[in-house]
């Protein structure tokens, strides 16, 4: 008789630690306390220990307090597995708890509004999703560039807000946007404010000391990199001509100008641009050119503001000349293409600043017309032919146009 209650016993307590709840609680990260382990009635180390001195005294006795013994179920229903904590930090990021994390989103959606735009040439349906990622990217650089000033200073050391990595990302999503401006028929002030926006962020990676990975972004090695093969350029036999008219028509515009300091300057350096045509060498007019470029680049932002203004017909006609003046003097501007190597790759269109004259020339209501007469005619050659002006020659071997012309597709 003793040893069959001994055995009822002992089966009692191994069927009881089966269904104890600290053992349940293992599954769901060990949540629940030792005081909450037995307070639900877990019959534990001392429960065990209870149990035998009980017994050691009054078999009956030991028996009474633990009341009915329990009874397995076969068809017992088993807890589902709970969540487990989503990473915190993962550099990675994991596929059940979290997307891979993306550090510079400005870079990433300039990225893909320069892809669409250059996809639009075969699949219209692009053109959204172009302006939406670009519109993205521009809004995220902002709020970076607005969040902190230019170096966060210590008690004892003065550390860049931008570091190397950061400062490069900003510099690629505005060369990225810089280069989509060029695919939009009024992306003329925008291209000019994405190269500020490069040479800000450079500028303020140059005051903390933090390194660039882009090369020659400085005037002075731009310029040691690119003339020897500027010099080497050979103007088209035409050329004369179409410089005497843009300098007739740059003059023309000379009494619209005066009294406006900003419209003096800017015509002034269109006009050198013009007059560097007149040297054996072109080297003088592209100088002019990047002079043109330094100037706007550097102007305060009131003042960049008033020569984009669509509004202020005056600066719409200086825009006009400027880019018409570009467009004849492209076999000196396109020798920047093939200065590096380039993979090959498949094009389908090339657009290019000429569509920036075409919008241009629209936005010159009809009384400022007479004004307007040269780039009116520079865009209608450049309509009939994209070659017309010209093409660049390098080793006997012609440079395809990127930045001149209208859309044309490369055979």
């Amino acid at each position: 008789m003793y040893s069959a209650l001994r055995d009822a016993n002992t089966q009692g307590q191994l069927d009881h630690s089966t269904h104890s709840p600290r053992q349940g609680a293992g599954q769901y990260d060990f949540e629940s306390t030792p005081e909450d382990t037995i307070s639900n009635g877990s019959t534990g180390e001392s429960s065990e220990h209870q149990s035998t001195v009980m017994l050691s005294n009054s078999i009956p006795q030991a028996i009474a307090p633990r009341g009915a013994l329990p009874v397995r179920s076969d068809r017992a229903v088993r807890k589902s597995k709970a969540e487990r904590r989503g990473h915190t930090k993962s550099r990675n990021g994991c596929f059940n708890c979290k997307t891979r994390r993306i550090k510079h989103k400005y870079l990433m959606h300039s990225i893909l509004g320069l892809a669409a735009s250059e996809l639009i040439a075969t699949d219209d349906s692009l053109a959204e999703a172009a302006i939406r990622h670009r519109l993205e990217a521009i809004k995220a650089i902002k709020r970076r560039l607005l969040a902190c000033p230019n170096t966060t200073t210590t008690t004892t050391t003065t550390t860049p807000t931008i570091d190397y990595a950061e400062g490069n990302a900003l510099i690629a999503a505005c060369f990225a946007l810089t280069f989509q401006s060029v695919f939009l028929e009024d992306g003329m002030a925008e291209h000019m404010a994405f190269i500020r926006g490069i040479v800000a962020v450079a500028s303020r990676m140059a005051e903390a000391g933090v390194g660039f990975m882009f090369s020659n972004l400085r005037g002075r090695d731009q310029e040691a990199l690119l003339r020897p093969h500027v010099e080497r350029v050979v103007l088209p036999r035409s050329m004369a001509e179409w410089r005497g008219g843009a300098g007739a028509a740059l003059e023309g515009l000379r009494p619209l100008c005066a009294g406006d300091g900003l419209k003096v300057r800017y015509l002034g350096l269109t006009v050198e641009i013009a007059r560097g045509l007149c040297e054996s060498s072109p080297y003088r007019a592209w100088k002019a050119v990047s002079d043109h470029y330094a100037w706007w680049m550097m102007l305060p932002q009131s003042e960049f503001a008033r020569i984009i203004d669509p509004g202020d017909q005056v600066f719409m006609l200086l825009a006009s000349h400027w880019i018409a003046l570009k467009q004849i003097m492209s076999v000196i501007t396109e020798v920047e293409k093939n200065i590096s190597p380039q993979k090959e790759i498949e094009t389908y269109t090339n657009r290019g600043m000429g569509t920036w004259l075409r919008w241009l020339n629209g936005q010159v209501r009809a009384e400022f017309a007479p004004y307007n007469r040269w780039p009116v005619w520079v865009q209608a050659q450049l309509e009939r032919d994209p070659d017309f002006f010209g093409s660049a020659e390098r080793g006997g071997k012609q440079i395809e146009p990127s930045l001149a012309g209208y859309a044309k597709p490369v055979r």
